[in-house]
């Protein structure tokens, strides 16, 4: 058993303590410097760690709180079970950019039949055997959307494709088409998974129901951005980081984590869409309440957020 430490006491023990602390996330503290330093941080994630593990908060590591660090199992780090979405990737845009060109060429010929007349449904066999690069939603997933969006939805202005961006990853973009603004759901297949049309129609409802409707993609590219620095940033306080398959994208933060139970407009895009893909009550209720069409202040507010959740934390949703 290692040596009694106490405030003060400086070393490789000390170290030791320090990495056995931030294999055990804490619930309100940020991780630990391993520095060797027994200081003020240190003192009061020791005491977090004896308050959370049933021991005399005394801030002393003897050998019941030893025991306890190097005997109780590290809190696990879930694994993406989500979907990936690549709406904040530069390169997904630049490809997205090209398929708005081809929807606006194939919607809008001289003649002066609407863009919808334009596209087939793919309500029929017929229909999805066609060679058309972009369809309307199906009566089906226009079903399956309404179980979750309610009437928040206008059906009118969104648009599926096969397509997918960087990686295989699906992405959703808004652009201009004559006076409105549409949004294509770039799923790599016409029947997408429930839990990807869920997470798609998320983007589309956040364009919908915001003053900017393309404000939904530059939030998701500022917040992986903040991840991607953060995630180099904590490599300095915990160099092991790095070994993590996940770093530097999704690991320790991401745009993607949640704490679940908080209000719409405490979620990023990203946030939100997954909190809408795993069935948060709350968030759910909210998108479905909001009437087509109309601009959301809590929306508007949420993606003026520049957000990510830590992995490591307790009760996060990956």
């Amino acid at each position: 058993m290692p040596k009694m430490l106490s405030y003060g006491a400086v070393g490789q023990e000390v170290r030791d303590m320090q990495a056995a602390l931030n294999n055990h996330p804490p619930t309100g503290l940020p991780l630990l410097a391993v520095d060797g330093i027994f200081g003020p941080r240190t003192l009061a994630r020791v005491k977090e760690f004896q308050g959370n593990s049933k021991l005399a908060v005394d801030g002393i590591v003897g050998p019941n709180t030893w025991s306890k660090l190097l005997t109780t199992k590290p809190a696990e780090i879930a694994n993406r079970v989500g979907i990936n979405c690549g709406t904040h990737d530069a390169g997904s845009r630049a490809i997205g950019e090209g398929l708005a060109k081809e929807f606006l060429s194939f919607a809008n010929p001289s003649s002066a039949a609407s863009p919808q007349s334009r596209f087939v449904q793919g309500t029929t066999a017929a229909a999805q055997s066609s060679s058309n690069p972009i369809r309307m939603l199906t009566d089906a997933q226009k079903t399956t959307a309404k179980s979750v969006y309610g009437n928040s939805l206008d059906f009118s202005r969104i648009f599926i494709s096969n397509k997918t961006g960087l990686g295989g990853r699906p992405f959703t973009i808004a652009f201009p088409d004559s006076n409105q603004i549409v949004q294509i759901m770039n799923c790599g297949t016409f029947s997408p998974s429930q839990k990807l049309l869920i997470h798609e129609l998320c983007h589309v409802w956040q364009s919908q129901h915001h003053s900017d409707q393309f404000k939904f993609m530059s939030n998701a590219v500022k917040c992986q951005g903040k991840a991607v620095a953060d995630n180099t940033t904590e490599t300095f306080v915990d160099p092991d980081i790095l070994l993590h398959k996940d770093h530097p994208v999704q690991f320790p933060f991401s745009a993607y984590a949640y704490k679940p139970g908080l209000t719409l407009n405490q979620y990023a895009a990203e946030q939100m869409a997954n909190a809408v893909e795993h069935g948060e009550a709350g968030v759910r209720t909210h998108v479905k309440s909001i009437a087509m069409n109309a601009t959301d202040s809590n929306n508007v507010t949420a993606l003026n957020l520049t957000v990510v959740g830590d992995r490591r934390q307790k009760g996060v949703k990956f």
